[in-house]
């Protein structure tokens, strides 16, 4: 929500599900499909409430994307970046 805040960002924004989001879970309560729509206000609830592996995903992702540009040829994804990003606070 501070990322949202700070990038004047809007929850109510719509982002797809990538197809990342699903390797290495087994998991699926919510039923998202790959590209699927949802609202980050959505998302959020999901992770946080629902403890949905998917939709934190999606997220780190989403918020991943925005951070910086990858260097070429780098295997990190949106979403290591999100990670790194959150391990050097």
């Amino acid at each position: 929500m501070d990322w949202s805040e700070r990038k004047s960002g809007d929850l109510n924004a719509a982002v797809a599900i990538p197809p990342e989001a699903f390797q290495g879970t087994t998991e699926n309560n919510i039923g998202f499909q790959p590209g699927d729509s949802v609202t980050l206000r959505d998302l959020l609830y999901a992770a946080l409430v629902q403890s949905d592996n998917i939709a934190a995903y999606t997220l780190a992702y989403h918020v991943g994307s925005h951070l910086g540009s990858v260097e070429a040829g780098s295997k990190l994804t949106p979403a290591d970046m999100f990670v790194a990003q959150m391990n050097a606070l």
